[in-house]
């Protein structure tokens, strides 16, 4: 029984042998995880290693199990170090893994590997400028927005780069991004609208209000909940709630309207107030 001999000896060709074994019988992720781990704290030949880092990608390429990811972030991390940070979706999971509380090191990994990978994965960079944003380094997120601002062309990093500006609400800062030709305003006015709106109004940009009217037109045509409060929480801020509740009577079914009323009674919107405000 391999198993067994695992148990009781620390030979790497047995622990091999059961990985093999698992990756037949397509074993629980939690038992190849765990004896790859074992195996690993061996020194495990070129051979043996390859399959731990086929382990540990099938493991991580992707947000699932979290609990087993937490109890296996540090063995995952020494396994993609040693295979050359080179999959950039598994250092997001690892960095996940490791949570709020050990965003130093998560952002220490990240930096990691950009120095490391030639052309870096977007998300990953789109990460590390939240990671720093939210640890207060703005400064050091400006850096890396700018460094990669040419390349990482998408609406993910022109989100991240904008909230750097929103953070400090810095009007200046403001100005110098949506000044950025590099700068994409038109896909987050797409993809995240509320964040482009409080982007223009922060830098007083004309703009602003034509942004808000298709953010609250679309969150309307959506009906979706989530979308409907986020552009209320700008209409409420401003106090504007009466201009926004004559449109919600008009736009949604009765049953959403009657469920924004009760939020609006209850002074949900007021204590939901985002963040980023001028």
């Amino acid at each position: 029984n391999l198993e067994a001999l695992t148990t009781y000896c620390g030979d790497p060709e047995a622990y091999l042998a059961l990985l093999k074994v698992y990756r037949v019988t397509k074993a629980p992720l939690e038992k190849s995880i765990r004896t790859a781990s074992l195996m690993w704290q061996l020194r495990p030949s070129s051979a043996s290693e390859t399959l731990v880092q086929n382990i540990v990608e099938a493991a991580y390429s992707e947000p699932r199990s979290p609990e087993i990811q937490k109890q296996y972030v540090d063995f995952a991390e020494d396994v993609w170090r040693s295979s050359g940070m080179t999959n950039g979706r598994v250092g997001i999971t690892i960095v996940n893994a490791l949570g709020p509380e050990q965003r130093p090191r998560a952002i220490r990994l990240l930096l990691e590997y950009l120095e490391k990978v030639a052309t870096p994965n977007a998300a990953v960079i789109v990460n590390l400028i939240s990671l720093l944003r939210e640890s207060g380094a703005i400064a050091d997120a400006l850096m890396v927005a700018n460094r990669f601002k040419a390349t990482a062309e998408n609406a993910s990093f022109a989100t991240a780069w904008a909230k750097l500006a929103l953070e400090k609400n810095d009007a200046s800062q403001a100005k110098k991004i949506l000044a950025d030709p590099y700068f994409r305003i038109g896909a987050i006015r797409a993809e995240e609208p509320i964040t482009a709106y409080r982007l223009l109004r922060l830098a007083g940009s004309e703009q602003a209000l034509s942004v808000l009217a298709q953010a609250l037109d679309s969150a309307m045509a959506s009906r979706d909940m989530q979308s409907i409060r986020a552009v209320a929480d700008i209409y409420f801020e401003e106090g504007r709630d009466r201009e926004f509740m004559m449109v919600a009577s008009e736009r949604l079914p009765s049953s959403l309207f009657e469920e924004i009323q009760i939020e609006r009674r209850s002074g949900l919107f007021r204590r939901r107030t985002a963040k980023y405000s001028n």
